[in-house]
């Protein structure tokens, strides 16, 4: 996750997110939930294979056995609002003033990400010159490095990654023009 993280800082696109989207030809949040302002983006396919040597030609590369893809999606979430927090973070509740809170608990491993997944739109603000992004069922993860700052120093925010998995029509992501996606 560490060449993921250090990309963070290298991919600036404006861009909103939004949960669950329907329509793409319609205004953002596109019939979905918005979820907030999206800073630094960072996509990685990470895919897998297994090297394939020959002793005989001093352990040269010789074939390779494709293994997948795992792809993950890294974002820093600008601020807080309630729809954001309540689809990134497993354990929140709605407070006395309407506004949504954290309950931190530890978790027992072994729960399956996959039953948290929904279809997450990253949507540019440009949309004739910048891609869109949507990963078809995208569970959050927090980055093992996250911190979320508490002070006026600088901007509230969170980075949050997004494991991506394979949908029902066997989808995992798409990045193109908006305009010539598909739901």
């Amino acid at each position: 996750m560490a060449d993921l993280l250090s990309a963070l800082n290298s991919l600036r696109l404006p861009a909103r997110v939004c949960a669950v989207p329907t329509d793409l030809g319609i205004a953002f949040p596109h019939g979905g939930t918005d979820l907030g302002e999206v800073a630094n983006i960072a996509a990685l396919p990470r895919m897998r294979f297994l090297e394939i040597t020959q002793e005989a030609r001093g352990g040269e590369v010789t074939e390779a056995v494709g293994g997948g893809e795992a792809p993950v999606v890294g974002m820093n979430l600008r601020g807080f609002n309630n729809e954001m927090i309540s689809r990134t973070m497993r354990e929140t509740f709605v407070g006395g003033s309407g506004t949504r809170g954290i309950r931190y608990k530890t978790t027992q491993g072994g729960d399956l990400r996959t039953s948290d997944a929904f279809k997450l739109l990253i949507s540019p603000r440009d949309t004739a010159k910048h891609p869109g992004l949507i990963l078809y069922a995208a569970a959050a993860v927090y980055d093992q490095v996250a911190e979320i700052p508490f002070g006026t120093d600088r901007e509230t925010g969170v980075r949050m990654l997004f494991l991506c998995f394979r949908d029902n029509t066997n989808g995992i992501y798409e990045l193109q023009k908006l305009a010539e996606m598909t739901l």
